[in-house]
């Protein structure tokens, strides 16, 4: 299960402060991007200094979907 999901084509992760402290690991993400990406998915990762500036995550999240054709316009 991922945070995000766009058309199982998409996965979006938010990687919060707590994420690491919580016990998951650097290699974990890893191997867990390996295998969404064996399934097919591309994984873009956001993280709270890009929610403070939504223009950010926007062209974060603009680019991610645009490379595999899920977004159509590239305004707003």
């Amino acid at each position: 299960m991922t945070d995000f999901e766009w058309n199982g084509i998409v996965a979006g992760e938010f990687d919060g402060e707590g994420k690491y402290s919580e016990g998951a690991t650097a290699e974990g993400q890893s191997n867990r991007d390996e295998l969404l990406s064996e399934l097919g998915m591309k994984t873009t990762h956001w993280r709270w200094k890009h929610c403070a500036k939504p223009a950010l995550l926007r062209a974060k999240l603009r680019r991610s979907l645009g490379l595999v054709g899920l977004l159509l316009d590239s305004g707003a």
